[in-house]
């Protein structure tokens, strides 16, 4: 994935980039569009939190919410976010291929 570079902007291309291959994993099946990364403060704890968009078949979308613990890499965190959005979606993917 590709973007600005800043701050909330490489969050974004991680999160992106996780999206494209769990997309390029299904091949085509799953269909992903990221609403927005945020980081915040929460608990004493730095979170990031990831909004996602996604579509099965031709069905509804259904908005997903994902969240990681942003200690020491906060990309890292991003791309966990978004896996724990698609968590569900996906194991459901592969329990019926």
């Amino acid at each position: 994935a590709d973007g600005v570079t800043s701050t909330l902007g490489d969050l974004r291309v991680a999160a992106d980039a996780a999206l494209r291959a769990i997309e390029m994993f299904s091949h085509g099946t799953l269909r992903f569009e990221l609403v927005g990364v945020k980081t915040m403060r929460a608990f004493d704890a730095n979170i990031v939190i990831v909004s996602v968009l996604a579509a099965h078949g031709g069905g509804p979308q259904q908005r997903l919410l994902g969240c990681h613990l942003a200690e020491d890499d906060p990309l890292r965190s991003a791309v966990v976010a978004v896996l724990h959005a698609t968590n569900r979606v996906l194991g459901n993917f592969i329990a019926t291929r």
